[in-house]
This record gives structure tokens, sequence and C-alpha cells, in this order.
């Protein structure tokens, strides 16, 4: 699913919101043994544009706050997004592992941004300001003992009773987290 339009779908789904143009699970894995993805902490994300000039497929920058996105894991090749990683001024980009990291965060990020945006030094809510690690983090604490619902789906919102409670499990775990 591309990272621009995907909805959201279960908290802990293990599909990425971004697409997958990296290797396939025959190919070689990297140095660490795995195939890792990019993302980018867009809470720290200063919105200089380098990641997406380097990697312009790979990267996209967000217009309404401007500050850089993954939305095709590895789609310039794998020096290209090296290269990108490797001239962001303030480092917010990480490689994750694709499997146990990459779904959640991009979903807590696809609901910070919902949620009034991240990043560029944003000065909206604490939700707004905390790193997607930490609350990633703080969330999956929480889905481990088993206190946590799905994610609720923007679209269907009025038939979804939850979307309160999961709405505040995503402050919760942001103030935990701050």
């Amino acid at each position: 699913a591309s990272g621009r339009g995907s909805s959201d779908q279960s908290l802990m789904d293990p599909s990425p919101l971004s697409a997958w143009s990296g290797p396939s699970e025959g190919e070689p894995e990297d140095d660490r043994g795995r195939h890792d993805a990019a993302f980018v902490d867009e809470s720290a994300c200063i919105g200089c544009l380098k990641c997406a000039l380097i990697a312009p497929t790979t990267f996209w920058i967000e217009t309404r706050f401007g500050c850089a996105r993954v939305v095709d894991q590895w789609a310039d090749g794998r020096e290209a997004v090296e290269d990108a990683v490797a001239a962001c001024p303030v480092q917010c980009i990480h490689f994750v592992n694709r499997r146990a990291e990459l779904p959640l965060l991009e979903r807590v990020a696809a609901r910070q941004w919902r949620d009034g945006g991240s990043g560029g030094g944003a000065t909206r809510g604490k939700a707004a300001r905390s790193s997607p690690f930490a609350i990633a983090a703080s969330l999956g604490k929480r889905a481990a003992r088993g206190d946590l619902i799905a994610w609720p789906s923007r679209r269907g919102r009025a038939s979804n009773a939850g979307v309160g409670t999961a709405d505040a499990a995503v402050v919760a775990a942001a103030a935990a987290a701050a």
C-alpha cells in the first residue's frame, strides 16, 4: 500500500504503510542479517529536502508541514537511500526492522500527522512533539499486556465505537513518552 493514501488498520497490523521496492525474501540480507527499511522521525525533521532530492522516489515531502516521509522503500536503490540518510543534517532518518518496527512506527507517525502535525518543530500538543519511537515503544508495551484495542480506521469512523478509546491510548502513550 502506498504511504500517501493508505488507510489506518489495526495498530499492530504487521503490514507497513509504505510500499516495498527493496530486496525480496530470497535475496541476500544486509550486514545485520535482515532487510531493513528507512523511517523518518518526522518530529525531528526540519524539511531540508536533501533526502527527497537525492532519492526522490523513496522520500516524499509532506506538503502540509514540510517534512520528509518514506513512501516507497528502496525505490531509488540502496546506495541512493543510504546517501540520502547520510545527507540528513539532523539525522532524523533511521533504518528500522521492516517487520518488527516499521508498521507500528508508520501508524504512529500517520496518527500524529492526522492529529495536527509532528514535524519541523511543531508547536501543537505533546503528542505532536513526541518521538514516534517513544510512542511506539509505549504502545508496544501496552499491546503486549493486552491493554490496547485495534487502531480505528478513518474510513467508517461513525461505525467504529472504539475511536475515542484508541485516540485516548495514543494520547496516553504520548504523555508517557514525553
